[in-house]
C-alpha cells in the first residue's frame, strides 16, 4: 500500500476512534440525564470495517453499502426480536418485522 494511503486509512481509523468515543461519552450522559428513556441504538459490528474502506462518491459502493446496512439492520433486529418488540410495543410503534 502505498504511504500516503496508509497515511489516509490510519487517519480514518483515528477519526472512527475518536468519533465513537464521543458517542459512548454523550451517549452515557444521555442515558443519566434522562434514566427512564428507552434507546435503540443500531450501528456496524467492529467487523463491519471494511465497509468505511469503500469510496462514499461511488454510486455502486454506496449501494452496496446501503444494501449491507438493510440487511445487517433486519439480522440484527431479527436476532434480539424479543427485546426489541418489548421496547417497540412500550411506544406503540407497529410491526416492525415479520418474525
Amino acid at each position: 500500500m502505498p504511504r500516503q494511503k496508509k497515511g489516509r486509512v490510519h487517519e480514518e481509523q483515528a477519526r472512527r476512534i475518536e468519533t465513537k468515543t464521543r458517542f459512548e461519552l454523550g451517549f452515557e450522559r444521555l442515558k443519566k440525564e434522562h434514566p427512564g428513556v428507552d434507546y435503540v441504538v443500531i450501528q456496524p459490528n467492529s467487523s463491519d470495517g471494511v465497509l468505511f474502506l469503500h469510496n462514499a462518491m461511488d454510486f455502486e459502493s454506496r449501494k452496496a453499502i446501503l444494501n449491507y446496512g438493510y440487511y445487517s439492520t433486519a439480522a440484527e433486529l431479527r436476532s434480539k426480536f424479543k427485546y426489541y418488540k418489548k421496547i417497540f410495543e412500550r411506544h406503540k410503534i407497529g410491526k416492525i418485522i415479520n418474525h
